[in-house]
């Protein structure tokens, strides 16, 4: 009955393709991916300005400085596994200095994305389910996404080949040598970009070993390690030969401890909430649930189906709880919640419309909802053109007092373009205040900075005066970064920390200051 059951249902597949016929199929599908690439026009206007925003200005400034020869982990560090990095020094090579060489690298994950969700179940999925999907995907990525140069934004591509490899494997009943290989080199390259990007890894490495006594199953989880060390060692060489792995481990890892380890279980579970919340808007959330419940409640007899839908619930548990660990909301850590939605949507979807519908109905719902997506770009980009994110003031401020090859520190709240626009050399290795966010990591690395400062002696200081100083007078109404209450930072400086820095003071006078910001020139 099973058999008979999963083989009509790819037949209604076929009869909707082929009654909807191959030429509004491929029409639907090219404008649909035409609507994708249109919604990333928004970052492109006026030099990409809202493209250098947040994390991505961080991302393009080390890109930018390893493009000059700098060493990760030594010259210049943040938090990140490597590949963010390596990834933004490629796309300002390709765009010769440009941004828009990384905006074109963004734009390729998010096609090839939907790309190989689309090859890897087409023969599982009707392509007006497909597109229904997408189209929701794609509006749930906007409103989770202030940019695309995250490292979830280049992991979904990653996530999605891992997902079609999994779901295929589930749905044939049978495991592929080359499957398993292709599952390891993916999960250590996710787990380069970001350690939180492996949640569809975790799932089919638990999938091997609930059936390690069946056959086949421990060579699959064999040859998964094997390519996932091998992968991973392979990243890790330019590091060894640049002598920084004891700096990426520090970085990377150690100081993720500190990161979740103060935080508390209703931080976690506001973390969730706001997640549920980002998607209220969309009904990728609750018609993927409904969808899904409504298929394995009324069609038990698609075995394998409902098999794959339910690895795809315990997938968005799975990104559910590693997207809350660390009690941040941040809207980029909710992105990998949209494949397993998306995927369960779609398997879900081929039970219960593809047998006993019209054909004609999806597929206008699919024209439709790609106006929708088409739409929505447009009013984003007419935003983006129309209401221009100006230059930050700090940098008209402290421009005229920068010389080519100086070495230029910034202190407080800035605007993430400041530095790649800059394009100046840091005077310390942590440039950036987003790392000074958690008082233990504040203490473990603020010595560092100030040896760093001591060293390089940077001819440039530019400072917001904050609740936490480095030269200028504490203000205590400013917090050091803008997403936390200024109390949060009192008492973070201890006596010795602030001797430090008056002595280093002593060698910087006042150039220039407005609105808060005090432009410091060495004297020496």
């Amino acid at each position: 009955m099973e058999v008979i059951s999963q083989e009509q249902d790819l037949v209604d597949i076929h009869r909707n393709e082929t009654v909807a016929g191959p030429k509004l199929r491929l029409f639907c599908l090219v404008l649909f991916f035409v609507a994708v690439a249109c919604t990333y026009l928004q970052w492109y206007p006026h030099d990409y300005r809202s493209f250098k925003v947040e994390d991505s200005g961080l991302f393009l400034h080390i890109g930018q400085r390893l493009t000059h020869g700098d060493v990760l982990y030594r010259d210049i560090a943040d938090n990140k596994p490597p590949l963010i990095y390596w990834l933004n020094e490629f796309g300002l090579l390709l765009g010769h200095g440009s941004p828009g060489g990384v905006f074109l690298l963004c734009l390729a994950a998010g096609i090839f994305t939907f790309a190989v969700v689309y090859w890897g179940l087409r023969h599982y999925v009707g392509w007006p389910l497909f597109v229904i999907a997408g189209c929701w995907s794609q509006l749930a990525f906007l409103t989770c996404a202030f940019h695309p140069n995250y490292t979830e934004s280049f992991a979904l591509p990653l996530v999605a080949l891992a997902a079609v490899l999994f779901v295929r494997e589930l749905l044939n009943g049978e495991r592929i040598t080359s499957y398993a290989l292709a599952q390891g080199a993916l999960a250590a390259l996710l787990f380069s970009l970001r350690a939180n990007n492996i949640g569809i890894s975790i799932i089919y490495v638990v999938s091997l070993l609930l059936e390690l006594k069946k056959a086949g199953r421990f060579r699959q989880l064999c040859l998964f390690a094997v390519a996932a060390v091998a992968v991973y060692g392979l990243l890790l060489v330019p590091l060894a030969l640049q002598g920084t792995l004891p700096d990426y481990y520090l970085y990377v890892f150690r100081m993720a401890g500190p990161y979740t380890a103060g935080t508390t279980i209703a931080a976690r579970v506001h973390a969730f909430w706001h997640g549920v919340s980002l998607f209220d808007t969309s009904p990728l959330l609750y018609f993927s649930f409904a969808c899904a419940a409504t298929a394995v409640l009324s069609r038990r007899h698609f075995a394998r189906h409902i098999e794959a839908l339910l690895w795809m619930a315990a997938w968005l548990a799975l990104e559910m709880v590693m997207s809350s660990t660390s009690g941040y909301h941040w809207n980029h850590y909710y992105l990998l919640w949209i494949l397993p939605l998306t995927v369960g949507l779609m398997l879900g979807g081929s039970i219960l419309f593809q047998r006993g519908s019209s054909p004609m109905l999806p597929v206008i719902l699919a024209a439709t909802l790609i106006l929708v997506v088409m739409n929505e770009a447009a009013m984003n980009l007419y935003r983006a053109w129309s209401y221009p994110r100006g230059e930050d003031p700090a940098l008209t401020l402290a421009r005229p007092f920068i010389r080519t090859g100086d070495r230029v520190t910034t202190w407080g709240y800035f605007y993430h373009d400041l530095w790649f626009d800059l394009d100046h050399r840091p005077g310390t290795r942590w440039f950036h205040e987003g790392a000074y966010t958690n008082r233990k990591i504040y203490q473990a690395l603020l010595p560092m900075v100030l040896s760093d400062l001591e060293q390089n002696r940077p001819r440039v200081v530019i400072e917001r005066r904050s609740m936490v100083p480095l030269f200028a007078p504490a203000n205590p109404k400013q917090p050091l970064n803008d997403a936390f209450q200024p109390e949060y930072f009192e008492g973070w400086d201890d006596a010795a920390i602030a001797k430090r820095k008056a002595n280093l003071a002593q060698h910087y006078y006042p150039a220039a200051e407005k609105s808060g910001v005090v432009v410091f020139l060495r004297r020496d």
